[in-house]
């Protein structure tokens, strides 16, 4: 498979490792039971894998066999492979849904190491795409988003509003934009709450200088909020030469 190939199923994968096939047709959850489209794969090496599913090395990983792969899979017993896919059953131990697999060779391997350590980067680069204003400033002010309506939810996210004091724009252009500058304010909106909804959406404080990626949001949200909801969102300073390089090669 050439390296675009890989890139995109590494893209749509959440889990990622090389293991050798010990079982076709089996299971090793008591949860579910065998059946011919499972696989037993003990566990090598991980490239993509969530820590807080511990050290997996030697453990049996079930494998939902993609409908591809499936008719020709009782002769793939003790072949090694790179298994890309994503989430399905966790619990005493794992289940994972097939999305495609590779034979496990050197050159595989390596190229499967450079898409994964690709990703964080992929991932900027996607935030900054349908980020609508960048901005490199300071947050002034920290308060309760009284243009925010409440839900009446026990997930309510009780919005706070950061004032941010605007050094530079590196995209698009402020509500409040004084003529011919790039200094004013903007006004991001983030959840107060710790509720597990809104447990990756990162936090801005008082005081703190960084470039946020600000994104237009939804309903019930007012039309001209912004929000910043994925952890890539909020970058260090540093970056902004970086930022400001990716936007204007998209001509942003």
């Amino acid at each position: 498979m050439s390296a675009p190939g890989i890139a995109e199923l590494v893209q749509r994968s959440s889990f990622i490792f090389a293991g050798t096939v010990q079982q076709v047709g089996r299971s090793s959850l008591r949860v579910l039971p065998p059946r011919p489209d499972l696989a037993v794969v003990k566990f090598e090496h991980g490239f993509l894998v969530n820590v807080v599913l511990g050290k997996l090395d030697g453990r049996p990983i079930t494998v939902k066999l993609g409908q591809a792969f499936a008719a020709a899979d009782a002769a793939q017993t003790e072949r090694r492979f790179v298994f890309f896919t994503t989430a399905w059953v966790h619990g005493e131990e794992i289940a994972v849904s097939e999305l495609g697999r590779l034979e496990a060779d050197k050159k595989t391997e390596e190229e499967v190491a450079q898409a994964v350590a690709m990703l964080p980067e992929l991932h900027l680069n996607q935030r900054i795409a349908s980020a609508v204003l960048i901005v490199h400033g300071t947050v002034a002010d920290i308060a309760r988003a009284t243009n925010a309506p409440r839900t009446g939810s026990e997930h309510d996210p009780f919005w706070q509003s950061a004032v941010i004091e605007v050094r530079d724009v590196l995209k698009g252009k402020l509500a409040t934009q004084p003529a011919k500058s790039r200094r004013g304010r903007a006004i991001l909106l983030f959840p107060g709450t710790r509720d597990l909804a809104f447990r990756d959406t990162p936090r801005p404080r008082v005081g703190q200088e960084a470039v946020f990626l600000l994104h237009e949001a939804a309903a019930p949200l007012p039309p001209d909020a912004h929000v910043a909801p994925d952890p890539a969102d909020i970058q260090p300073p540093g970056s902004i030469t970086k930022i400001r390089s990716i936007v204007d090669a998209s001509g942003g």
